[in-house]
C-alpha cells in the first residue's frame, strides 16, 4: 500500500525487515531524474535498486533505516539535511509486505542534486555510473530519467492505505 500521509501502519511499522528510498531531483528543464544503485556481480547484468538495506537493531525504525543506507550507500555524501529530513518524515511511504520493505519519496535539495558527481569523484567510473562507496566492489550510483521509469510501470496497480 502506498501512505500520502507518510506513516506505516502500527503492525508493519513494528515488523519491517528493511527500508530505504526513493532519492529523486529536477534537472534543468524540468526533468526528473531518480538517484539509483547500480550493482554488478561478475559477468551477470547490471541491477539497478533503491538505496536501502536492512535494519540493525530492533530499536530502528523505518525511517531511520533508509536515511543510515542512504548516507551509508551514498559513500557518507548525502548531506545531513538530507538525511535528517527522510528520517524526520519523508512522504509518501510505500509498503511491500512480501518483502518487509518501507520505501520513502524523498526529493534532493539542489546541494545534494550532484550527488552522482560528488561520488564519481571518490575515484569510481565515469558518469553516469560512479562508485557508491570505495570499500565496495561492483556497487555504483546512477541518475536515471524518472519518467520513462514511471511510465513503465503505469500499470501496476497500487492499492492505498485505507
Amino acid at each position: 500500500y502506498v501512505a500520502d500521509d507518510g506513516e506505516l501502519r502500527e503492525l508493519d511499522t513494528a515488523h519491517f525487515c528493511a527500508a530505504g528510498a526513493l532519492l529523486w531531483h529536477e534537472v534543468s528543464g524540468g526533468e526528473p531524474r531518480m538517484l539509483l544503485a547500480v550493482e554488478r556481480r561478475g559477468e551477470r547484468r547490471a541491477k539497478a535498486n533503491f538505496l536501502g538495506g536492512k535494519r540493525d537493531s530492533w530499536a530502528e525504525t523505518p525511517r531511520a533505516v533508509a536515511a543510515r543506507e542512504c548516507w551509508e550507500e551514498t559513500g557518507y555524501l548525502l548531506s545531513s539535511a538530507a538525511r535528517a529530513a527522510i528520517e524526520g518524515g519523508a512522504r509518501p511511504v510505500a509498503w511491500a509486505p512480501q518483502s518487509k520493505f518501507a520505501l520513502f519519496l524523498h526529493e534532493l535539495d539542489p546541494e545534494d542534486a550532484d550527488l552522482v558527481a560528488r561520488i564519481s569523484a571518490l575515484g569510481g567510473a565515469a558518469e553516469p555510473v560512479a562508485r557508491l562507496d570505495p570499500r565496495a566492489s561492483g556497487v555504483s550510483a546512477a541518475a536515471v530519467p524518472a519518467r520513462p521509469a514511471l511510465a513503465a510501470r503505469g500499470a501496476a496497480r497500487v492499492r492505498r492505505a485505507p
